[in-house]
């Protein structure tokens, strides 16, 4: 009966460390309430078409589920995504070929060359919260 009470008594706190650890210390939960964000991208003053956008957090206090949300930019150069967490972003930006031209399907992987200052160390950057949403973006080539 003593082990059978100590046993217990163990995993009773067992019980109360871990789960202080996993609520008290907040570093698994969610970040906030995340918010739609949306805008326009221009390249060269023209919307960039067809392409993506990709919101990568750069805030530290982001875990890492929630730190990158992405989506099309359709023919307009308009891009939607529903659920981006307030936080600092880098915007990266990536476009493939044309693909009704099939000549250049082999630079597909590579992407449009003049956007590769956009694409994994994008100067572009992002501050959403609930009351900045909209986050339009002109881009120029490379020079």
């Amino acid at each position: 009966m003593r082990f059978t009470m100590n046993l217990t008594w163990m995993r009773m706190v067992v019980c109360t460390i871990m789960m202080s650890v996993a609520v008290g210390c907040g570093g698994v939960g969610s970040p906030g309430t995340p918010v739609a964000v949306k805008g326009k991208i221009t390249f060269d003053g023209q919307p960039l078409a067809n392409a993506s956008i990709g919101f990568t957090a750069i805030s530290k206090d982001i875990p890492v589920q929630y730190r990158y949300a992405a989506s099309e930019i359709d023919s307009q150069g308009n891009y939607s995504i529903e659920s981006v967490y307030p936080a600092e972003y880098m915007v990266s930006l990536n476009q493939g070929p044309d693909p009704d031209e099939e000549a250049k399907v082999v630079n597909a992987v590579a992407g449009n060359g003049k956007l590769g200052e956009y694409a994994n160390n994008s100067p572009l950057r992002a501050n959403v919260s609930a009351d900045k949403t909209i986050w339009n973006f002109d881009v120029v080539s490379g020079k």
